[in-house]
């Protein structure tokens, strides 16, 4: 594998063909006790069936997952049989050799049996690319997710849009959070979205959104240049840091004339949402002052969107990928900036030196206070237009006010370890192994 998310992808298509199965088998339970008919996806094509073809040989089923399995899925025929397409919509068989294979199915099998679900070992090997700085792929930290979110607070039946979903954990948590501010757990189907331009990352999303059950729309394709008139209600994104955008006649359709990806996203954001709309974005700090195309996109947000809050992310947050400092802008569309709260996030590091977590307590309390009035604190300030104006409309804290920064807490060793069980070590594990077969 060319990288470890190649490596979770690959293993997210052989778990996929399982989950395939499972379903099926439910939808056949559920029909039975309906006094319905159902006809299963695998009628007339036993062999696709993860119980039979995991029997066979390394050698033998790599070919069939290959040359059967896959490419039947993904063009199952039948209203009932969706969830198989979407499943496998766009699986290949990668993996180098049967006997990889094989090991793999049998870490598959036996994790199911001893450890966990499905869902729990895709969901630790997410978690093992995202702290690895050579995973190929920059994957947004859980925690930081969890803070995109509750700062753009999608409701239900709102359109949530990810730009750059990367693996879709925005989506999944957005997810969560729609269905517990609603009496139901069903969010409409077409109502969360997302692009992502590299087709690994957006298979690996794909699948995650099919273990969880998010009815999310993730396309393969460059957000940058497709039309920006999504109709969106809540956008909550971590666009890459620091690329170039080449495409030419894309970057003409932009005001804010420049090729740096951090600019354009921002803009393609503020273009995507509805008139009231709102977005919570991560940006690198690099956005936040200076003159040229940085300059006129401050200038664009604070005259088309009502900037609410600039929130300081802590340093480390997203190590070991990056050491770049950022921030999450959150703002809305339609009315001129009147004034800006910044707040600054200390953070959790284990050691000091390893990446600074961000935890719920924190995150709550800060985003109860941006709701609560914006007050003026140790870690927090609130900044007229006028003051803004006067610096040039420059968006980095230190400029109006410095945040007090006390001794970096570390967690205690006796808390650390009551939060590892057993069963956690066996799934952190097996997915190493996973990972290491597939490299």
């Amino acid at each position: 594998m060319s990288s470890g998310l190649q490596a979770v992808e690959q293993v997210g298509n052989v778990i996929m063909a399982k989950w395939v199965e499972e379903e099926d088998n439910l939808l056949r339970e559920e029909r039975k006790g309906q006094g319905r008919k159902y006809l299963s996806v695998f009628d007339g094509h036993e062999d696709c069936r993860w119980s039979v073809f995991r029997n066979m040989s390394g050698d033998t089923m790599l070919m069939h997952l290959r040359d059967r399995v896959f490419p039947y899925l993904e063009r199952a025929f039948g209203e009932d049989h969706e969830f198989a397409r979407n499943a496998m919509s766009g699986a290949v068989m990668l993996i180098p050799s049967g006997n990889v294979l094989r090991r793999i199915v049998d870490v598959i099998d036996s994790v199911y049996v001893h450890y966990c679900s499905d869902v729990q070992l895709f969901d630790a090997m997410l978690g093992r690319i995202s702290e690895s700085a050579y995973s190929g792929f920059s994957v947004t930290p859980a925690d930081v997710n969890s803070l995109l979110v509750k700062l753009a607070d999608p409701r239900p039946g709102e359109v949530l849009l990810d730009p750059a979903a990367g693996v879709g954990e925005t989506l999944r948590l957005a997810k969560v959070h729609m269905s517990k501010n609603s009496r139901y757990d069903i969010v409409p189907p077409g109502t969360i979205r997302g692009y992502e331009i590299n087709a690994s990352a957006a298979r690996v999303a794909m699948v995650n959104m099919t273990v969880h059950k998010v009815p999310a729309t993730v396309v393969i394709g460059d957000a940058l240049a497709r039309a920006m008139d999504e109709g969106a209600d809540v956008i909550a994104s971590n666009p890459p840091f620091g690329g170039r955008y080449d495409e030419g006649p894309n970057i003409d359709r932009f005001s804010v004339a420049t090729s740096r990806t951090d600019v354009l996203f921002v803009e393609l954001i503020v273009r995507a949402l509805k008139p009231g709309g709102r977005a919570a974005v991560v940006v690198p700090k690099g956005v936040l002052f200076g003159a040229g195309p940085a300059a006129r996109l401050r200038r664009l947000l604070l005259e088309e969107c009502s900037l609410e809050a600039v929130v300081s992310l802590p340093r480390g947050a997203f190590k070991p990928q990056t050491g770049v400092e950022a921030s999450v802008l959150v703002f809305s569309k339609g009315r001129r900036t009147e004034s800006v709260w910044f707040c600054h996030l200390e953070g959790v590091s284990p050691d000091g030196k390893s990446r600074v977590t961000l935890g719920e307590e924190e995150i709550d309390r800060m985003v109860s206070m941006l709701r609560g009035g914006r007050p003026t604190t140790d870690h927090s300030v609130l900044v007229s237009r006028d003051e803004l104006v006067n610096r040039d409309f420059n968006l980095v804290m230190e400029q109006y006010f410095k945040p007090t920064q006390p001794e970096r807490k570390s967690a205690e060793p006796r808390e650390l370890l009551i939060r590892v069980i057993e069963d956690q070590k066996e799934i952190a594990k097996e997915a190493e192994e996973l990972g290491r077969l597939l490299r």
